[in-house]
């Protein structure tokens, strides 16, 4: 069996100039980033449409690429509800406690001996 010459990644190096391969390759830069710091998951898809020309001798490439980054984690703030109705970050169910401040004292230091 002949080995083709086209093989994949010489047809892909020539697609659009090569811009297809640069594409690809910054958007997995990008994703891999936010992989690393969501530690979810992510996709990188390329398409290429293949069309006839000229009766189908020619044939047209043409890419599509495709990046599916992972969410980013939903930010929360908890509140609590009250009786009438409205929010508060404080819990009333929760006593206040009577904080004061120390005063602070001078301790005159001994010395060596």
């Amino acid at each position: 069996m002949e080995t083709p010459n086209n093989t994949f990644v010489p047809v892909l190096n020539e697609i659009h100039n090569g811009h297809t391969v640069i594409e690809l390759s910054e958007k997995l830069t990008a994703l891999i980033s936010k992989v690393r710091a969501t530690n979810g998951s992510a996709e990188l898809t390329l398409k290429i449409k293949l069309k006839p020309a000229n009766g189908g001798q020619t044939i047209r490439l043409i890419p599509t690429v495709t990046a599916k980054a992972p969410k980013e984690p939903e930010i929360e703030t908890i509140f609590y509800s009250t009786e009438a109705g409205t929010l508060s970050r404080k819990d009333p169910n929760q006593r206040e406690l009577e904080l004061r401040e120390v005063p602070q004292e001078t301790i005159p230091l001994r010395a060596a001996v």
